[in-house]
């Protein structure tokens, strides 16, 4: 068998095995340094942005045709007129902002372009976190849309972040006074909830105006549930509501306990009604009405009062008293 191993063969032991790829020369100059970095910078944030592209469509949040993702100036991005959360947790707040800086934006925010500038429709929290962190630029799903559409968009995005039912009540009355629904269960249809739960909230926007500038400031502080009760009070004697309302706000007392007490004082104020008389009139004098326990005198301009005062006082000191006691005081 001849030897297939001789002198001056040539081997094809690394035959397979790539080529390095030659490095490319350096200068040793901070600025080639500092190219470089900044391309590598460029680079994982190119793959950031990807990866956050990639979570969005794996969230269902699919990009049509003529909306896009962008990295917009904080700056250039103005609150949405018909945001309903009306109170922002400061606390929730620093700790969302913490999350972002520790692990970064989950999920972009939610804009319409308006002119030259863009309006938020869903994410103000994430928006508000990424201020507080001191960013320029905030992820951003960019969706040009109508007012119609931006007002139900603004809604749906907060169902989910606990918003107040007072909060509910006034967008819904805004889309409805506003927008292209305006039924109650034409709004429920498009928001994907019963009906009744719209009804039940539009029955706070019942409330006379002095309590819901309350609310305004403390939406928690009366629930769908009790709206009703508490607008059926109201008519009765909004005064007494009023105060209630107050003292729920200042002093923390629960709904419950403060329809007991408008309840309370309710009944208390709706005793007999005193017995008003019409007025009779005394000639050149004036007039004299009794009114419950009260005997209420009008004197004529031209007439001295005080002559007057003076001469039922005389008067009143000359008779016997004892003939106008009622029959019990008599015995």
């Amino acid at each position: 068998m001849k030897s297939t191993d001789y002198p001056g063969k040539p081997s094809t032991a690394m035959a397979s095995l790539r080529k390095p790829t030659e490095m490319p020369p350096t200068t040793g100059s901070r600025g080639s340094r500092a190219a470089m970095l900044q391309q590598a910078m460029g680079s994982e944030q190119e793959a950031d942005n990807k990866q956050l592209i990639a979570q969005v469509a794996q969230d269902g949040q699919f990009i049509l045709k003529d909306e896009w993702l962008e990295e917009v100036l904080i700056e250039l991005i103005d609150p949405s007129p018909y945001q309903p959360r009306m109170f922002f947790d400061q606390a929730k707040l620093e700790e969302l902002a913490g999350s972002i800086d520790s692990v970064g934006l989950g999920k972009p925010i939610t804009i319409r372009p308006v002119g030259e500038r863009f309006e938020l429709i869903g994410g103000e929290c994430r928006w508000r976190a990424h201020k507080m962190l001191g960013r320029d630029k905030i992820m951003a799903h960019v969706k040009p849309m109508s007012d119609d559409m931006a007002m139900l968009l603004a809604i749906t995005d907060n169902l989910q972040n606990e918003l107040t039912d007072y909060e509910k009540a006034v967008s819904y009355q805004r889309y409805m006074l506003k927008g292209a629904d305006k039924s109650q269960r034409a709004l429920a249809r498009r928001l994907g909830v019963d009906h009744t739960v719209v009804n039940r909230c539009l029955d706070l926007i019942q409330l006379p105006e002095q309590i819901k500038e309350i609310l305004n400031t403390k939406p928690h502080l009366i629930t769908a549930n009790y709206a009703k009760k508490f607008v059926e009070h109201s008519k009765a004697d909004m005064n007494i509501v009023h105060r209630i309302v107050i003292q729920m706000a200042d002093k923390g007392t629960g709904q419950e306990a403060a329809l007991r007490m408008i309840g309370q004082k309710l009944a208390a104020c709706s005793g007999p009604k005193p017995m008003m008389t019409e007025p009779r009139k005394l000639q050149g004098v004036g007039s004299v009405r009794l009114n419950g326990r009260k005997l209420e005198f009008k004197i004529d301009k031209e007439v001295d009062p005080q002559k007057i005062m003076d001469k039922l006082a005389a008067f009143l000191d000359s008779i016997d008293a004892s003939e106008f006691a009622t029959q019990g005081t008599r015995n």
